[in-house]
């Protein structure tokens, strides 16, 4: 594809993306409604994320634009999933007035790992001319943090005896 002909079909795996942010937090919302727990609905969520955003892998095998699209936006899609889950962990383990320093500290491992992820693609495209290992690589990556995160996590639930000292003036 050229320039002209990426920049008319870009903007579909976003809109995608929209729509998934909010049937993800619709979905939750209505299984917190109907009785699940935050621990239960957070893992849930996260769970179908991690079975299903791997479709994203036969993108690279896809032999239309119209097949490469819909499987790198399901892929999306799921992802989106997976981040609703976990956006949402610090106002679920912490008090209101810690909710911001802990997102900041997430968001800036994340920021790190964005960093590496960005150049360890770079090398693998620079290394392979295939897009094959890049695709594998991010989609295996979910579950990894999945199993990594679940160990790490525990119940979702607010964290007990938590005591952040108020900033005084």
């Amino acid at each position: 594809m050229n320039l002209a002909g990426i920049g008319a079909v870009a903007w579909i795996p976003f809109l995608v993306a929209a729509v998934a942010n909010f049937t993800g937090g619709y979905i939750t919302l209505m299984l917190q409604r109907a009785g699940w727990s935050v621990n239960r609905s957070r893992k849930t969520l996260m769970t179908v994320a991690t079975v299903l955003s791997p479709i994203g892998i036969l993108a690279v095998h896809a032999h239309s634009l119209f097949w490469t699209l819909a499987l790198i936006s399901a892929a999306v899609f799921f992802w989106i999933f997976w981040s609703i889950a976990v956006h949402s962990l610090s106002g679920d383990y912490f008090p209101p007035r810690a909710v911001g320093s802990v997102y900041g500290i997430a968001g800036t491992g994340s920021t790190i790992g964005s960093a590496i992820s960005t150049w360890a693609v770079g090398r693998t495209l620079d290394a392979t001319h295939s897009y094959t290992p890049v695709f594998i690589g991010l989609s295996l990556l979910m579950p990894v943090a999945m199993i990594v995160g679940f160990s790490l996590m525990g119940r979702v639930e607010p964290v007990q005896g938590f005591a952040l000292e108020p900033s005084k003036p």
